[in-house]
């Protein structure tokens, strides 16, 4: 009897986290629907190929040919452009339907890379996603795709206050958390791009592209 009550309560514990984080959830599939996309596009669409190779290209001569505050920096300005993308679609209202469609985006994108990286590669393609683009950018999608949730939700304060008679004092204090969020997370972005850098710079000498 008891044994079946503790699992019943584990049960209970384990529906309440995820309906909690129903928003987060909707958005990594989101990000898996564009990986799918990503992959058959590539297989199907000599342009997807091009562009991926193209994408590629540029992501390794980058590392290349860089020193590691070059390909730091290069990797923090990319991916800062993303996060602020994100956080200005949070500051409206359209941020509510766009938001989910960027974190698509990235997987699209994420999914032609890593295609183009398996097809091109065969098992130096394999060992090089898993040892060093895959740790690097793990941190930095993740942390994008968390920066959207915070902005659908701020979409939705904004669209809620909207017809509510205290709009600027509630509005100030959610745009107030909203920024904080984003200043958290740019840390992460920070640790991504310095993640980047220090396996681009130790690993890729046992690679050849």
């Amino acid at each position: 009897m008891r044994k079946s009550t503790v699992v019943s309560l584990n049960k209970l514990r384990i529906f309440d986290i995820l309906f909690r984080n129903r928003l987060l959830l909707i958005l990594y599939f989101m990000f898996a629907i564009g990986i799918l996309l990503g992959v058959i596009s590539f297989k199907n669409s000599d342009v997807s190929a091009n562009i991926s190779e193209k994408l590629f290209s540029f992501y390794i001569s980058k590392r290349i040919s860089g020193n590691f505050i070059s390909i730091m920096f290069s990797s923090a300005v990319i991916s800062f452009l993303a996060l602020i993308a994100s956080f200005l679609l949070g500051a409206s209202v359209m941020g509510i339907v766009v938001s989910p469609l960027f974190v698509s985006f990235l997987g699209f994108i994420y999914g032609e890379i890593t295609a183009y990286i398996y097809s091109s590669y065969a098992l130096n393609g394999i060992a090089f996603n898993a040892i060093v683009f895959i740790p690097s950018t793990a941190v930095l999608l993740i942390s994008l795709i968390i920066a959207c949730k915070y902005s659908v939700n701020f979409s939705l304060c904004i669209a809620r206050l909207t017809f509510s008679n205290c709009i600027s004092r509630n509005l100030y204090e959610e745009f107030k958390t909203y920024c904080r969020s984003y200043f958290v997370i740019s840390a992460f972005i920070i640790l991504s791009a310095l993640l980047d850098a220090l396996l681009s710079k130790i690993l890729f000498k046992f690679f050849d592209f």
